[in-house]
């Protein structure tokens, strides 16, 4: 298993400028022009030197080496590594972040439904942009795509006589509840609950599954508000 840092260097690379970038880069090769062996035995220094690789230009041959390098050793370690280092490896790997913004695969009921959920992502990615909280984003995105869904399901599409309906359906948090439900409010009633069931499986593997629990809560307590919110404008109009 690699774990130990070898080179404590590597994790204070800095995303500067080209000069001192390519200076910095250098600092990690050896006296024959090869990078130092002993960095293979620091994933988490691997994987960030990785990231830093493509900030690349044209030109800069030495990042299209450290690309070269840092690809052929992590993809080498990622079979050998423990959750969660494992996935940020392999999602690194699949798309760096210095190359865009990571894909937005685990949303793939986006295209199912009649919402906007990209905000969401686009603003936890400010607050998470680190490899290292790729699972921390992973939910966040999720949670915030949720609440999203809700609240555009309050505002634009739940009718008066699905309301109180979809309000209890929340509350109660049971599967059976989307029988009622037209086919797109089954698809995002679904998505609800897989959504926290593997929150609540992620959660339980570190001992914190009644975290879920308020988490849950919060949902609620936005359904409700929502609720509250549509039934007094409608009042208001009467």
């Amino acid at each position: 298993m690699l774990v130990a840092p070898m080179d404590t260097s590597i994790r204070k690379l800095p995303l500067i400028d080209a000069v001192q970038r390519l200076e910095s880069f250098y600092k990690f090769k050896d006296k024959e022009g090869n990078f130092k062996s002993s960095l293979t035995n620091d994933v988490q220094g691997l994987l960030e030197l990785y990231e830093a690789s493509y900030m690349c230009v044209h030109g800069e041959d030495i990042l299209d080496e450290a690309i070269s390098f840092t690809t052929t050793h992590l993809t080498f370690a990622a079979a050998t590594l423990d959750y969660p280092l494992s996935e940020q490896v392999t999602h690194a790997l699949k798309q760096s972040i210095q190359r865009g913004l990571p894909r937005v695969e685990d949303l793939d009921f986006t295209r199912k439904l009649p919402y906007r959920v990209v905000e969401g992502y686009f603003w936890i990615m400010g607050v998470y942009f680190k490899p290292q909280y790729s699972l921390d984003k992973k939910m966040i995105t999720k949670v915030i795509s949720m609440a999203s869904i809700v609240d555009d399901t309050y505002d634009s599409y739940v009718t008066d006589d699905e309301l109180i309906p979809y309000t209890d359906a929340i509350e109660r948090w049971d599967i059976k509840c989307m029988d009622q439900f037209p086919e797109f409010m089954k698809i995002s009633y679904k998505v609800l609950l897989d959504v926290y069931e593997e929150m609540e499986q992620l959660m339980t593997e570190q001992g914190r599954q009644y975290r879920v629990e308020y988490a849950k809560n919060a949902v609620r307590r936005l359904a409700l508000n929502l609720d509250h919110q549509k039934l007094n404008a409608q009042f208001c109009l009467i």
